[in-house]
C-alpha cells in the first residue's frame, strides 16, 4: 500500500492532531489524495511570535514557532512606512503601509500574501504628520474583529506624565477621528512608555503598568474621538508593595477573555539569581465601581488559579489573547501563561558568563513557577521584548501541488506567497544612492552609536554614526531618494523617542553647538 492509499478515516484522524501550521500545511500538500482529506472548518493552530523587525523598508519580519523550533520569514512588502498592526483575538496580524508620491496612500496589507486588503484615508490635515507626506505618526495599533483599526501613541512631557495621541477609522468612515489625554505617572522601560491595550465594551482601553490611570477611547458622533482617563484606585492590588521590596510590577497584559477585561501582571524579582524562579504572574479583573448603577472608580479584583486552569495565556505587546486550551486539542495544558522577558532584566544576564538575550517563559498558574521554554535568536528583531507579539496563523487555503513546486522552483528571489524558512530566503542587495550626512536629534538616553548606526542601518549603508551628549551624526548612503528617506526619518519612533533629523549642512536650532560634519558629497 502506497501513502496515497491510506483510508481517508485515518487521514483525518491524523490532520486533526495537528496543531502546528507548518506541520498541517505539509501534511495536505503531500498529494492529491492528502489533500483532499483537508477539513472543511481549521482546527485552532498553536501561537507564534512576530518580531516584526523595524519599521524601516529593508527590514524583514520573521515568525518563530517555539512549540516546533522554526523560524519562518514574512515576504518582504516594501515601503518607506509601515507599521505591524495586531487583532485583538491574535487571529493573525496586519501591515499598514504608507507610499510617498504626488498620490500618497495608506494601505492595510495581509503580511503573508502582500496583498492590499484595503486602502485606508489619509491622516486629517494638520495631523502629527508634521507635513510630512506618507508620516505615520502613531507607534502602535490593532485591528478589531470588525475591521475598525485603532492607532495610539503614547510620549512623555515631563517627569511623571504623559500623552496619550490615538486616532480611531471605522469600517465605512471616510476619515480618521484623532484625540489626545493626558495620563499621570506612566511607567516607562528603556525609554519606551509601556502601556497594554484591549477592546471592552465599545471602548479600547490602555493601561499603564503603574494602574493610576485608564484610558478609554471612543467615537461620538460627528466622527469626535472622546479621550477619557478615568482614575483607578491609587494602591491596585499588584502594586500596593513598598518600593523598596521585592518583588515589583514590571509589565502588565490586558486581554478580553469570556466578557470580562483580564489584566495579568507580571511580578518580578530582580534580588533573586534565577530569572524563571523570580517570576509570577497574577491575573485580574477590572469590574465597575461600587456605586449605585456602576459609578465610581473602577477597580481591579485578583482571580484565582483556579478559574485559569482550563486557559492559555499569550501575553505580549500591544495586545494579548487567552486561548480555551480545549481548542488546541491537547498540544498544550491549561493553567499557564506564555511570554517573553529579557534576561538581563530578569536577573540572569547579570552573570558574568551569561550573555543578554529574549527568553520565552511558561507561568504555571498551579505550582507558581515560570521555566524558560526557549532562548530566543539574537538579532532580525528577537532582542526587543516589546516588539514581539503573538498571533495565531490563520491559513486561507492550502495552495495546489502544482502551485507549491513551482514556488520552490522559482528559488529565493520570490518576494510573494507563504512563509519560508529563513534558509531559503535571501533579501536582494538595495541600490544605494550618493552618502549624505544627517544631524539627529532628540535621541534617547543611553543609546549610543552602534544602535544608531543599527537603527539607520535600514534606510541605506551607514559608513560612520556618532553621539555625543544625546546628538548624533550619521553618515550614509541612502536607499532612494534622500528627501524620502528624510521624510520617513523624522519624526520616526526611536526607543520611545521621536527623532528630528536634518541634513548635516543645517545648523541644527537650540543652544547646543557642535562643529559639523562635512558630507562626503554636496547635497544636490
Amino acid at each position: 500500500m502506497s501513502w496515497a492509499d491510506l483510508p481517508p478515516d485515518l487521514l483525518r484522524l491524523i490532520s486533526g492532531r495537528l496543531r502546528e501550521t507548518g506541520d498541517f500545511v505539509r501534511f495536505h500538500s503531500t498529494c492529491q489524495a492528502w489533500r483532499d482529506a483537508a477539513p472543511a472548518t481549521l482546527p485552532e493552530f498553536l501561537p507564534w511570535l512576530l518580531a516584526p523587525g523595524r519599521d524601516y523598508p529593508s527590514s524583514t519580519a520573521q515568525l518563530r514557532s517555539i512549540f516546533s523550533k522554526t523560524t519562518w520569514c514574512a515576504p518582504r512588502t516594501y515601503g518607506l512606512r509601515k507599521r505591524w498592526l495586531a487583532t485583538e483575538d491574535g487571529a493573525g496580524a496586519w501591515l499598514l503601509t504608507s507610499e510617498t508620491g504626488p498620490a500618497p496612500s495608506l494601505r492595510l496589507v495581509d503580511p503573508f500574501t502582500g496583498a492590499a486588503a484595503a486602502v485606508l484615508p489619509p491622516f486629517p490635515a494638520g495631523s502629527r504628520t508634521g507635513g510630512h507626506r506618507g508620516r505615520i505618526p502613531y507607534a502602535n495599533g490593532f485591528v478589531l474583529a470588525d475591521g475598525a483599526v485603532v492607532l495610539f501613541s503614547i510620549e512623555s512631557f515631563h517627569k511623571h506624565g504623559c500623552f496619550v495621541m490615538a486616532a480611531v477609522l471605522r469600517p465605512g468612515d471616510a476619515a480618521w477621528a484623532e484625540g489626545k489625554g493626558i495620563l499621570m505617572d506612566c511607567a516607562s522601560c528603556g525609554g519606551s512608555i509601556v502601556c497594554a491595550a484591549a477592546y471592552h465594551d465599545g471602548e479600547i482601553v490602555l493601561a499603564d503598568v503603574l494602574q493610576v490611570d485608564t484610558v478609554k477611547l471612543r467615537v461620538a458622533s460627528g466622527g469626535v474621538l472622546d479621550v477619557m482617563v478615568t482614575p483607578i484606585r491609587k494602591d491596585p492590588p499588584w502594586n500596593c508593595f513598598p518600593r523598596k521590596l521585592q518583588p515589583q510590577p514590571r509589565r502588565i497584559y490586558t486581554f478580553k477573555s469570556r466578557g470580562e477585561l483580564l489584566a495579568a501582571c507580571l511580578l518580578l524579582d530582580t534580588t533573586k539569581q534565577d530569572g524563571g524562579g523570580a517570576m509570577s504572574v497574577s491575573v485580574y479583573a477590572l469590574e465597575p465601581g461600587e456605586g449605585g448603577g456602576g459609578r465610581g472608580d473602577p477597580r481591579w479584583v485578583a482571580r484565582d488559579a483556579w478559574s485559569l486552569r482550563d486557559r492559555v495565556l499569550f501575553l505580549g505587546f500591544p495586545a494579548s489573547f487567552a486561548v480555551d486550551a480545549a481548542r488546541l486539542g491537547g498540544a498544550v495544558s491549561g493553567g499557564c501563561a506564555y511570554f517573553v522577558h529579557n534576561s538581563w532584566e530578569a536577573g540572569v544576564a547579570r552573570r558574568k558568563n551569561v550573555p543578554e538575550a529574549c527568553r520565552v517563559y511558561r507561568y504555571s498558574f498551579e505550582d507558581g513557577g515560570a521555566a524558560a521554554v526557549e532562548e530566543l535568536p539574537t538579532g532580525a528583531g528577537w532582542d526587543n521584548e516589546l516588539l514581539i507579539t503573538w498571533f495565531a496563523p490563520r491559513p486561507s487555503a492550502i495552495a495546489p501541488v502544482r502551485e507549491i513546486r513551482e514556488r520552490l522552483l522559482q528559488g529565493p528571489n520570490r518576494q510573494q506567497g507563504a512563509p519560508c524558512t529563513t534558509s531559503i530566503i535571501r533579501a536582494p542587495r538595495a541600490a544605494f544612492g550618493p552618502p549624505f550626512t544627517f544631524f539627529v536629534g532628540n535621541l534617547p538616553s543611553g543609546v549610543g552609536s552602534l544602535k544608531l548606526e543599527q537603527f539607520f542601518a535600514g534606510f541605506g549603508e551607514v559608513t560612520d554614526a556618532r553621539v555625543k551628549c544625546s546628538f548624533g551624526f550619521v553618515t550614509m548612503a541612502p536607499i532612494g531618494e534622500p528627501d524620502d528617506v528624510f521624510a520617513a526619518l523624522d519624526g520616526e519612533y526611536f526607543f520611545g523617542h521621536v527623532l528630528r533629523v536634518k541634513f548635516a549642512e543645517e545648523r541644527p536650532e537650540g543652544p547646543f553647538v557642535m562643529p559639523l560634519l562635512a558630507p562626503n558629497k554636496a547635497r544636490k
